[in-house]
């Protein structure tokens, strides 16, 4: 298995991986750091929809649903 870089949108449901910051080198937004997702961070996809609508993820103990834009931006390391 290979590790890779992914956007957060691209990971399966129930796939694992670790945040690795954002796409194109811009600086990690603050309210996803005040949420306690932030590098270095495990996180696990839970759910998407298709259509648009959030992003969940499981991060510690907790699940946060993220818009699809943030989800887009945020790369995550997988293996695959």
């Amino acid at each position: 298995m290979n590790k890779i870089q992914i956007p957060l949108t691209e990971m399966k449901t129930g796939e694992e991986g670790v945040v690795v910051g954002v796409r194109d080198g811009e600086k990690f937004p603050r309210r996803l750091w005040v949420l306690g997702l932030f590098p270095g961070k495990r996180i696990r996809k839970v759910s998407s929809s298709l259509v648009g609508g959030p992003v969940v993820v499981c991060c510690g103990t907790q699940e946060l649903a993220l818009g699809r834009g943030l989800a887009s931006r945020v790369m995550v390391e997988v293996e695959r």
